[in-house]
């Protein structure tokens, strides 16, 4: 009789602690999956803030951008464009018929969008908007290119106290101190960034007319920096343009108004970001031709 009572208690005691262990187990099982739908859904949140962040930049971006081209906030397609005068494209041996008559300001000024429209403009709804139009003896639908050498050497006359002195160009801190000093007298797109006074650099960085784009460039290997300012053209007096990039309208300083070409997207778009593909497949769209998917 006494063995067979232990055996019961011993069963019962056996049957209680297993219980506790899957009580246990159990309600860590249960915190573990609350703790990862909450991670989850953290994730999940911060990925639609982040998507409506960049959707609202985007957004900004392309209103600016019509804004500077434009004078207003009107939609593209039925804005005003200039119909006389050719335009070179880079890699096509075509050219368009344009009007240079709509321009920003000169490199010396502030960018501002013309305070009225000349009277050479017809409304862009007026036209039939089809491939056939990009023939060679047709009117285009875009301002004229501003040279990229030339945009290039204008930049530099602005550095020229920077980049004549051989001894700044060699001194990280003399350089950094001269970049401070030209600072005032800087068009404002030019006028470098906190990141830029602070952090030794490659000097061609300076020249670039974008603070959101030289600030990516600061984070990157110089010789890296470098390299992406040849392929565009862009390096100092070291740059030759080879048609990886246009300038549309007559300011370079207009970041708006930079298309750069497909392989320079396709290879440089984890420095370049998302904006700048908006921004040539919007120059794109203005010549009838299709966007570019990355």
């Amino acid at each position: 009789m006494d063995s067979t009572a232990d055996k019961e208690e011993r069963k019962r005691e056996y049957n209680r602690l297993a219980q506790r262990e899957f009580r246990r187990r159990r309600k860590e099982h249960l915190k573990n999956l609350e703790q990862a739908q909450k991670e989850q859904n953290t994730e999940q949140t911060e990925e639609i803030e982040r998507l409506r962040y960049q959707n609202e930049e985007l957004r900004r971006e392309n209103e600016a951008l019509k804004a500077q081209l434009y004078g207003t906030t009107s939609s593209a397609p039925h804005a005003l464009m200039p119909m006389s005068a050719p335009l070179h494209v880079p890699g096509d041996g075509r050219q368009y018929s344009l009007s240079p008559s709509i321009s920003g300001a000169s490199l010396s000024g502030t960018g501002s969008p013309p305070a009225s429209l000349p009277s050479d403009l017809i409304p862009m709804s007026a036209l039939s908007l089809t491939s056939s139009m990009l023939q060679p003896s047709m009117h285009a639908r875009m301002m004229a290119s501003y040279e990229v050498g030339k945009a290039r050497a204008e930049i530099m006359k602005l550095f020229q106290p920077l980049y004549s002195d051989a001894s700044i160009m060699l001194s990280a801190d003399q350089h950094l101190r001269a970049l401070q000093s030209l600072s005032d007298n800087l068009p404002e797109v030019l006028k470098p960034t906190r990141a830029q006074l602070e952090k030794a650099h490659f000097v061609g960085i300076d020249y670039v007319p974008s603070p959101a784009l030289r600030d990516r460039l600061l984070n990157v290997p110089s010789e890296v920096a470098q390299g992406f300012l040849d392929e565009i053209g862009f390096n100092g007096e070291n740059g030759k343009d080879a048609g990886q990039l246009i300038i549309w309208g007559d300011n370079a300083l207009n970041e708006m108004s930079w298309e750069f070409s497909q392989p320079i997207l396709k290879r440089w778009r984890w420095l370049l970001g998302s904006e700048w593909e908006v921004r040539t497949n919007y120059w794109r769209q203005q010549r009838g031709q299709a966007p570019l998917l990355l």
